[in-house]
């Protein structure tokens, strides 16, 4: 039997936001919401990887030498 878009048991999508739960809380730094965006890096030596990106300025979040902090270790 085809059920369309429900999920089996009622959960719903694992793509839905609000069946994440603690994990996909929002990350900050001193009060500043931070966004993970696609950096791609390798012309300049830094490589691809998902970068924090503050959501309100649009500007990267930068380590001391200027390079983009990886969005996990934010």
């Amino acid at each position: 039997m085809y059920l369309g878009c429900k999920m089996k048991g009622g959960k719903g999508s694992k793509n839905n936001i609000a069946n994440r739960g603690a994990s996909a809380k929002v990350k900050e730094i001193n009060g500043k919401k931070i966004i993970p965006v696609a950096y791609r890096g390798a012309n300049v030596g830094h490589g691809n990887f998902i970068a924090g990106m503050y959501e309100d300025t649009k500007k990267l979040v930068l380590d001391p030498n200027g390079v983009p902090v990886p969005y996990q270790l934010v």
